[in-house]
């Protein structure tokens, strides 16, 4: 018989669409309907505490992603408003907006932080049935902007691979890389293939592969 260890009651007034552990598992963010993200502490399971809320959304929220704290403590999260949004933590209990990503045309359904390997890097997907993959620059500028036409009739979520050195991908997607990228990967010893797979309600998968040569995912 299966036992939890705690039950929360949240302060949410709807429907919560997601909750999400951060990377050392002591704070739990969750979202709603209301458009409101809460976040708790919950490094003592038998009293979990709130510590704060705050209007993220003007829509419901469908998912929230915690970025690898190298980076800082930062959420994303996206809903039926269209909208991507970065949060970042500046000081204990103040969650002031990074960046508010407003490109796409209908609800965006998922966000995913790729490894830190990479950067600062988030991919989003949307019922328009595009993805978009935003990276923040050594300027602290989040004005790279990749577009993916990848699901024309939505996308419902993207998840990324972790990161995995290119030798170590043979010999899998050697024939892969010789194929789409026309790149030997012998003497890539160490270096990565960033790459993140996608579901749409095509019915159909999809991975996806980074070509720094038409820096493009393909």
């Amino acid at each position: 018989m299966q036992q939890r260890l705690n039950s929360i009651e949240s302060k949410h007034e709807a429907m919560i669409h997601d909750s999400q552990y951060d990377y050392y598992g002591k704070r739990l963010a969750t979202c709603a309907s209301d458009g409101m993200i809460s976040i708790y502490d919950v490094s003592n399971q038998e009293n979990p505490q709130l510590l704060h809320s705050f209007r993220a959304h003007n829509a419901p929220i469908l998912q929230i992603c915690w970025a690898h704290p190298k980076f800082g403590t930062i959420l994303a999260s996206c809903g039926f408003d269209r909208k991507v949004c970065v949060w970042k933590e500046v000081k204990p209990n103040d969650w002031q907006e990074v960046i508010s990503h407003t490109e796409h045309i209908s609800s965006v359904s998922a966000v995913s932080f790729a490894p830190a390997e990479y950067g600062l890097c988030l991919a989003a997907c949307s019922s328009d049935g595009f993805i978009s993959v935003l990276s923040r620059t050594q300027e602290d500028r989040w004005d790279k902007v990749i577009k993916i036409e990848a699901h024309p009739s939505g996308v419902n979520g993207v998840h990324w691979a972790p990161a995995t050195a290119l030798d170590e991908l043979v010999p899998f997607f050697s024939q892969i890389l010789l194929t789409c990228f026309k790149k030997d990967v012998s003497g890539n010893k160490g270096k990565y293939l960033p790459r993140f797979v996608s579901g749409g309600s095509d019915r159909t998968i999809k991975i996806w592969a980074y070509n720094s040569r038409k820096n493009y995912f393909i």
